[in-house]
């Protein structure tokens, strides 16, 4: 894991999960064309970059870090090299288009992403900015937030492009967002959807009418 030196902006690579150290966490939202890559702040002293909003902002984030006690801090856009194989792999990932990966992200307190080679890449929590680009999951919910507080024409958006190998499986892997329990007829393909909005206005009291946009196919 990199982090940066909230004085001297230096990185450091910390390679045992038991030296790292305290750390504040920048959340924040991508501005186009304006925020700063691994490469570009390895480089800064040779590139000009100190035009650019997402150099400012990251330098302000260190100067406040470091008053309020941090000695090193995370800021996904230039911690994370997204040039390499297996952060730009992770980026493209299929997991993050698949159904029943969706309760998978969302319901654990921790989730690790490791390479095909079981390479450490980083946390959902030092991720969820990324993860949210990604995959359009609020980070309220990504650092274990309450899914009670999110409507659920927002819960079903998050899985309107993902894809199962049966078609009532996209329903099926819903369930546990929304805490509610249907039998499994495997093979009632569409009917699976239709019963899964029954359940969730037995226990919603406001109307659900929601229609997916997933094809029910995926490798």
């Amino acid at each position: 894991m990199r982090l940066l030196d909230s004085e001297t902006g230096l990185m450091r690579d910390f390679v045992s999960d038991d030296d790292i150290p305290r750390y504040a966490i920048l959340s924040h939202t991508w501005e186009s064309d304006q925020e700063i890559s691994f490469r570009q702040w390895e480089e800064r002293g040779t590139s000009d970059i100190t035009h650019k909003t997402g150099f400012l902002k990251i330098e302000r984030f260190r100067a406040q870090a470091a008053r309020d006690g941090f000695e090193w801090v995370w800021v996904d856009t230039c911690c994370i090299d997204k040039s390499t194989s297996d952060a730009a792999a992770m980026f493209e990932s299929r997991w993050f288009t698949r159904g029943w990966t969706l309760q998978e992200l969302i319901a654990p307190k921790e989730v690790r992403f490791y390479s095909s080679e079981w390479k450490f890449i980083d946390t959902k929590a030092n991720m969820c900015d990324i993860i949210f680009e990604i995959t359009n999951i609020d980070q309220y919910i990504l650092m274990g937030g309450d899914l009670e507080f999110i409507s659920v024409a927002r819960r079903m958006s998050w899985a309107s492009q993902r894809k199962t190998s049966r078609v009532e499986d996209i329903a099926y892997s819903l369930l546990g967002i929304f805490d509610v329990n249907i039998p499994l007829i495997y093979g009632e393909g569409r009917k699976a959807f239709q019963r899964l909005q029954e359940a969730i206005m037995l226990k919603t009291p406001r109307p659900v009418v929601v229609r997916m946009g997933q094809s029910g196919r995926g490798s």
